[in-house]
C-alpha cells in the first residue's frame, strides 16, 4: 500500500491430497476426500513494534459431512 512501507499482505491456496490408500485403510470408521482452500491476509504495522493481522480463509472440508466454510481471524504481535 502506498505510504504504508511495513503492511504485508498475502493470498495462498492448499490442498490436501490424501493417498488411496489411506482413505481405503480408515473406510470401515468413516470416509473423506481431499481437502482445499483459500486464504487472504493483510498484516498492518499499526507501529514498529505492534502488528495486527486479518485473515480469511474458505475451506472445503475432507469430511463429506461438512459443508464449505469461511473462517475469519484476528491476531497481534508485540515485538520487544
Amino acid at each position: 500500500m502506498p505510504g504504508r512501507p511495513l503492511d504485508y499482505f498475502g493470498v495462498g491456496y492448499f490442498v490436501y491430497d490424501f493417498s488411496d490408500q489411506l482413505q481405503d485403510a480408515v473406510a470401515a470408521i468413516g470416509s473423506f476426500t481431499d481437502e482445499q482452500g483459500v486464504e487472504a491476509y493483510y498484516n498492518v504495522a499499526v507501529t514498529p513494534w505492534l502488528r495486527v493481522t486479518a485473515d480469511l480463509q474458505w475451506i472445503n472440508p475432507a469430511s463429506g459431512a461438512n459443508e464449505s466454510m469461511w473462517v475469519g481471524g484476528l491476531r497481534a504481535k508485540v515485538a520487544f
